[in-house]
């Protein structure tokens, strides 16, 4: 509201400075809403606020969010790498969600995107 004021528009950076700030906070619906926000004024982000609210939906549990914003990203044209990928399926792993964890495993390799150790991980942990 402050940039407003002056007059300075908000861009990538500072929409995902703030997606980032309430994210860490554990405050996901406000990193939601910051990021709907910047996606009305006609900001698309970057992966940086991408990845922020897709890992973020994953720690909350909640997968099938961390999936609309992946799609979100990918509609936009912005490319997903290893780290979107993994956050995708930590969301499923932590839901308890294997068949989905394995969904996004095969995506992440049909995309040509690195397998690491964390991808290994997730899938692991969506067994258990």
């Amino acid at each position: 509201a402050k940039m407003q004021k002056d007059g300075i528009p908000g861009n990538a950076i500072t929409y995902s400075s703030l997606i980032v700030a309430h994210a860490r906070k554990g405050a996901l619906e406000r990193a939601e809403a910051w990021a709907d926000h910047m996606l009305k004024v006609g900001v698309p982000g970057d992966s940086v606020s991408y990845n922020t609210l897709i890992f973020a939906c994953a720690k909350a549990g909640e997968s099938e969010r961390a999936e609309i914003w992946f799609n979100r990203m990918h509609s936009l044209g912005l490319k997903a790498n290893s780290f979107t990928y993994n956050g995708v399926m930590a969301g499923c792993a932590r839901a308890g969600k294997l068949d989905r964890a394995e969904k996004w495993w095969n995506r992440t390799r049909d995309a040509g995107v690195e397998v690491t150790n964390a991808t290994y991980h997730n899938v692991i942990m969506a067994a258990v």
